[in-house]
C-alpha cells in the first residue's frame, strides 16, 4: 500500500516536501497487526505522513477490492489533525502493480502453451495407435483374401506395425510425466499470480480530507473488515495410562484469502464474532390475565410472582498468562513473534497457541442397548481459564495415534471426556434369559410384558479396570401404565442420568480376569383391551 497526495497549486518547495512525504509513506504502508476471528478478519495498517500546514487530500491505495467508506475506520495519532471528507472508490491497479502482474501472467500463458504441447503430442501418438490398429486390420485382411502369403511381406509388415506401436505408447509414457510435472508447475505459478493479484485486477482507494494548524509529522492508522479470513481449533489429546494424565495441545489453523500478504504483523486470534449490522430482535409484549369464567385453582397452584426467583449474574476479567487473555465474552490468542502469512486458499497454517496438563481417569464404557461393544473414555476436569473450543480432537494414547473425534465446546469447571476407542481387553455378553407376555386379573384382567437379560463383563487385563454400564428403564407417562423393577434387577448406582428420565448406571472396579454380571428386569403392565404405545426419545 502506498500513500499519495493530491495538491492544488503549491510552490516547488512545498513540493519537495511532499514527494519527500510520499517516499516515506510507501515504506511503512504495510499490514502491520491483525486480528483473526473465527469468521473473519480486522485489518490494520499504519503510515508515517508529514503534513504541511492547511487542508490537504491523502489518497491511500492498494487496498483490496470491494471496501465501502462503511468498512473503513481512520485515525490519526496528531490530534491537532482534523479529518474530514472520506471517500472510497475501485481503481484499476497502478504501473508497477501491472507489471508484476503481466509477468507473472505471461508465465501463467507460456505454460499454458507447454502443457498443451504435450497434449498435442498425447493425441498425435493416439491417432498413430488407432492407424496402425487399423492398418493391421485392413492388411492382415487383404492377404487372407489372396490365398498365397508372401511370408517375407508378413514379417515386413510385423515389423512395422510394432516398431511403430512401441514408439508411439513410449512417447505417450514419457508425455505422462512430463504432462504431470507441467501441471504442477501451471498451478504453482497460478497461486503466484493469484497471491500478487488476489484474483482482481483492481485496488479500492480510500481518499481523505485533512486540516492541520500547522506542518507535523504523525502516523495515519486505517482498519477494515474482511471475511475472507478464519481460524478454527484443532486439539491433540496425548494420554498417559500409567500416570494416569492427559495433554491437550490446543493448536490453530488460520486461512485468508485477503488477495494481500499479511508480512511481520502483529496477529491475535480471537473467539469474539465481526459486527455484522445485525440488531437485536425485541420481543412482542406479551399480557398475562386470569380467565374469569373459571374461579377453580388446583391445591397446588402458585401465583406467577410466587415462582419467581432473582437471578444474579456475576463474573470478573480472568487474565491468563503467556499469550492467553480470556475475559468474560470471549478469549483471546496473542501470537508470539511477527507473522507472515500469503492469500492463499490451497494451504493453511499452525500456530501452537495452548496447553495445560490435567488427571486423567481411564474408564470402560458399555451401553449394551445400542451395542456390546466397550469404548475407552478418559474423563477429566477442564481447569483451565480458557475453554476448549468447537474443534475435532486428534488422540494419542501413550503416545500411539487412535484416530480423530469431535469435540463440543466445554466450559472451564466442567467435566469432559475423550474417546480412546475400543477396550480389546472387556469381553461383553449379553444373555438373554427370556422375554414373555401373560394375562392376569380376576376382575380387572391386564397384560404383562417383561423383559429380562443378563449383562455379563469381563476385565481381561492383568491390572484393574474401572467400567461403566448404562442402561435404560421404560418412564410410564399414563397411570393406567406400571413400570416394574424385579426384584433380582442389579440396583443402579445412578439413576436418571444426566437428567434422562429412566436411565441408569451401574460402575464397578473389576481386578485382572474378574467377571461382573448385572442383572437388568423389568415388567411393563397394562390394562388388557389397550394397546401399549412405545416412543424413544434420542434427543
Amino acid at each position: 500500500m502506498r500513500l499519495l497526495f493530491s495538491f492544488g497549486l503549491s510552490c516547488l518547495l512545498l513540493s519537495a516536501a511532499v514527494s519527500a512525504a510520499v517516499s516515506a509513506a510507501e515504506l511503512g504502508t504495510n499490514v502491520t497487526s491483525v486480528v483473526v476471528y473465527q469468521d473473519g478478519a480486522t485489518v490494520t495498517r499504519e503510515a508515517q505522513v508529514s503534513l504541511p500546514a492547511g487542508g490537504d487530500t491523502l489518497q491511500i491505495v492498494g487496498l483490496p477490492p470491494g471496501l465501502s467508506v462503511s468498512d473503513v475506520r481512520l485515525a490519526i495519532s496528531e490530534p491537532t489533525v482534523r479529518l474530514g471528507q472520506v471517500r472510497v472508490s475501485l481503481e484499476p491497479r497502478n504501473a508497477s502493480f501491472n507489471e508484476a502482474y503481466v509477468a507473472a501472467e505471461r508465465a501463467v500463458q507460456e505454460q499454458q502453451l507447454v502443457l498443451q504441447a504435450l497434449l498435442d503430442e498425447d493425441e498425435a501418438a493416439r491417432r498413430e495407435l488407432s492407424f496402425l490398429q487399423g492398418f493391421a486390420e485392413g492388411y492382415s485382411g487383404d492377404l487372407a483374401s489372396q490365398g498365397n502369403a508372401d511370408p517375407a511381406s508378413w514379417r515386413s509388415a510385423l515389423v512395422l506395425l510394432r516398431e511403430g506401436t512401441e514408439d508411439a505408447r513410449r512417447r505417450l509414457r514419457d508425455n505422462t510425466l512430463k504432462r504431470i510435472a507441467a501441471e504442477r508447475e501451471l498451478s504453482k505459478l497460478k497461486r503466484e499470480l493469484s497471491q500478487i493479484t488476489g484474483g482482481e485486477r483492481r485496488e479500492s482507494i480510500v481518499a481523505m480530507d485533512v486540516s492541520s494548524p500547522r506542518a507535523t509529522t504523525a502516523t495515519l492508522s486505517l482498519s477494515y473488515d474482511t471475511e475472507y479470513a478464519s481460524w478454527s481449533s484443532v486439539y491433540e489429546a496425548r494420554v498417559d495410562s500409567a500416570d494416569r494424565k492427559v495433554r491437550l495441545l490446543h493448536t490453530a489453523q488460520v486461512e485468508q484469502r485477503t488477495g494481500e500478504t499479511w508480512r511481520g504483523v502483529d496477529m491475535t486470534l480471537s473467539t469474539r464474532r465481526i459486527a455484522s449490522g445485525e440488531s437485536l430482535e425485541w420481543p412482542d409484549s406479551e399480557f398475562v390475565t386470569l380467565y374469569e369464567p373459571v374461579r377453580k385453582q388446583s391445591s397446588a397452584g402458585q401465583s406467577i410472582a410466587d415462582g419467581v426467583e432473582e437471578i444474579v449474574v456475576t463474573g470478573s476479567r480472568i487474565v491468563s498468562s503467556n499469550n492467553v487473555e480470556v475475559s468474560d465474552f470471549s478469549v483471546d490468542y496473542n501470537i508470539p513473534g511477527r507473522v507472515t502469512l500469503s492469500s492463499n486458499a490451497d494451504n493453511a497454517s499452525s500456530f501452537d497457541i495452548d496447553s495445560y496438563d490435567a488427571d486423567i481417569e481411564l474408564v470402560t464404557t458399555v451401553i449394551p442397548v445400542s451395542s456390546t461393544l466397550p469404548f475407552l473414555e478418559g474423563k477429566f476436569t477442564h481447569a483451565a481459564d480458557a475453554p476448549i473450543q468447537r474443534s475435532r480432537v486428534r488422540v494419542y494414547l501413550d503416545g500411539a495415534f487412535v484416530g480423530v473425534s469431535d469435540k463440543s465446546y466445554v466450559r472451564p469447571g466442567e467435566e469432559t471426556s475423550v474417546s480412546l476407542g475400543e477396550d480389546p481387553f472387556v469381553q461383553v455378553r449379553i444373555l438373554p434369559q427370556g422375554d414373555f407376555e401373560q394375562k392376569r386379573g380376576v376382575l380387572r384382567r391386564r397384560q404383562f410384558q417383561t423383559t429380562h437379560d443378563i449383562y455379563e463383563l469381563t476385565n481381561r487385563r492383568a491390572t484393574p479396570t474401572t467400567i461403566e454400564v448404562y442402561g435404560r428403564y421404560p418412564v410410564s407417562e399414563n397411570r393406567a401404565v406400571e413400570v416394574t423393577i424385579g426384584d433380582d434387577a442389579t440396583p443402579p448406582d445412578q439413576t436418571d442420568v444426566y437428567d434422562s428420565p429412566g436411565i441408569v448406571q451401574w460402575r464397578r472396579t473389576l481386578g485382572g480376569q474378574e467377571s461382573w454380571r448385572i442383572t437388568h428386569q423389568y415388567t411393563i403392565s397394562y390394562p388388557e383391551d389397550a394397546t401399549l404405545d412405545r416412543r424413544f426419545d434420542y434427543e
